[in-house]
């Protein structure tokens, strides 16, 4: 028979036996994750609870007797606690005699476990958030079952100012304001409630929506509006983000009234325009759309990247012929497919490979491309962002709208818009 080495004599448990602190652990992350919260609103729940224990072999009782009385009396201290109780299994043979250890801890009710880990206030806060819920917004009760750790926080955090207030109880009012001001116009900002500032209301805006579509569906008024920047639309308010639109008039003949060429409006005012331009340019870059030469008909508008919603009510804007100038780089083709999937249907300008390469020695790198399927290019412009993407001219090659020779800019624009 092999030589195995010495008994192991040294104290505490051996490697791989269950220790009452692994199971506290256990129980106290269960509990902080929400996890084992969940047993409050779960029928059948989970206990009583039986854990099963990794404990000594018959061979531990011969060489590792101490560890194993150890080991025991440790489990046996455990089992003392209120709803507590060990199972225990047989080992033993001729050598030792018959002896037993403990094979399973049965938790029984959910506060013995957490008088266990060291967790009742947890417990006792979850309990206490669902019972207000309960009292002022049953519809919210599913989402703090579905949510525990996040009821817990928010019931144990002092509202901004009022720390006799939880920021639970103060979501709760915030519910009410909307409930009481559907579609109200106003800007986050001017949302006045008691003890409530903007940046509580801003930076609980997601959990504040979740809020809303359980409790108060009535309050949704775009429901495609979604995610943190689409908050104020899907509720009413008036967004900061979509409020203006900067455009200049190339044509003077447009204004509507003399001088008043370079304007800031919102959706609504430029849907309104007394004079509709023949054409339009969109651009990108500051310089590039203050620097746009003189073109009868032409309104330009300076772009916000991925940002074209607050053009969505703009309706002459899509019975309007479009050209649109971005940086001839991934997201200049996707900024184009999506102003596209706006319902603008633009032609691209000066986003096409004779421009690029012309421009060789004005390339740089683009930080962070896209590869995204973009199903709403034409023929060659998916040709050249399939090059862009697959490196087909240089590691991640871009060419800035606002590095292209002015003189090449004002030919191709004219060209672009003579006859069109």
């Amino acid at each position: 028979m092999a030589d195995d080495g010495p008994p192991r004599r040294g104290r505490g448990p051996a490697p791989g036996w269950t220790t009452p602190g692994e199971v506290t652990a256990r129980i106290a992350a269960a509990l902080d994750s929400g996890a084992l919260l969940r047993e409050e609103s779960t029928t059948p729940g989970k206990f009583p609870w039986r854990l099963p224990l990794r404990g000594p072999s018959p061979r531990d009782l011969l060489e590792a007797l101490p560890r194993t009385r150890e080991w025991v009396a440790a489990w046996d201290r455990v089992a003392a606690g209120p709803g507590l109780s060990l199972e225990w299994k047989r080992l033993g043979g001729r050598a030792v005699g018959i002896s037993e250890v403990p094979s399973a801890l049965t938790i029984a009710t959910l506060d013995d476990a957490a008088r266990l880990a060291r967790r009742s206030d947890v417990v006792t806060v979850f309990r206490a958030s669902r019972s207000l819920l309960e009292s002022r917004r049953p519809a919210l009760l599913a989402w703090a079952d579905a949510h525990p750790a996040l009821a817990v926080r928010l019931a144990s955090e002092p509202a901004p100012g009022a720390a006799e207030r939880s920021a639970l109880t103060a979501l709760l009012a915030v519910v009410d304001w909307f409930e009481a001001h559907p579609a109200s116009g106003l800007h986050l900002r001017q949302v006045d409630i008691p003890g409530i500032g903007t940046k509580f209301l801003e930076e609980h805006r997601g959990v504040l929506a979740t809020m809303l579509d359980l409790a108060v569906p009535g309050a949704v008024v775009d429901a495609e509006a979604t995610g943190l920047r689409g908050f104020a639309r899907r509720y009413g308010l008036r967004d900061a983000e979509d409020v203006l639109v900067r455009i200049r008039l190339l044509d003077p003949t447009l204004a509507p009234w003399p001088g008043a060429v370079d304007l800031a409006l919102g959706p609504a005012a430029l849907a309104a325009l007394p004079c509709l331009p023949r054409r339009v340019v969109v651009t990108e870059n500051r310089v590039n759309f203050l620097t746009l030469p003189a073109l009868a008909g032409t309104l330009a508008l300076f772009g916000a990247g991925y940002g074209f919603s607050a053009l969505q009510g703009v309706a002459w804007l899509r019975e309007t012929p479009v050209l649109y100038w971005g940086d001839i780089d991934t997201h200049g083709f996707a900024i184009l497919d999506q102003l596209r999937g706006n319902g603008i249907d633009a032609r691209s300008l000066l986003m096409d490979l004779e421009t690029l390469l012309a421009h060789r020695h004005q390339w740089v790198r683009e930080d962070a491309p896209t590869a995204a399927r973009l199903s709403r290019l034409d023929p060659e412009e998916a040709a050249l962002y399939r090059e862009l993407v697959e490196n087909r001219y240089g590691e991640r090659v871009r060419l800035e709208q606002e590095r292209i020779g002015f003189t090449w800019v004002r030919e191709r624009l004219v060209a672009a818009t003579s006859g069109w």
